[in-house]
């Protein structure tokens, strides 16, 4: 695969750690972005569609089909997540 100069900028200091602790930050940095994003998108674009609805039941169960769909990528350490709760952000302003 071919990428930007500045993703190479911004990947070095994980390229610094060791293997595992770089595999560690890179997840959690992309589930922490995934999750946020899918927390602004609900609270912006998905709970003023709910009026009257339980906003912790709501949240949960739009968790629960967020996960199945985001979470995949984190076990093959891919950019999907990252790149998809980025987009979440970006839609819910």
């Amino acid at each position: 695969q071919q990428y930007l100069p500045y993703f190479s900028l911004a990947m070095s200091p994980l390229a610094l750690l060791p293997d595992w602790l770089g595999q560690l930050t890179w997840a959690l940095a992309s589930l922490v972005v995934y999750l946020s994003g899918l927390r602004a998108f609900f609270r912006t674009c998905v709970l003023p569609l709910l009026p009257g609805a339980d906003e912790g039941r709501s949240w949960l169960v739009f968790l629960a089909c967020g996960l199945g769909v985001g979470l995949s990528s984190l076990a093959n350490q891919q950019a999907n997540a990252l790149i998809l709760g980025l987009l979440l952000w970006g839609s819910a302003f």
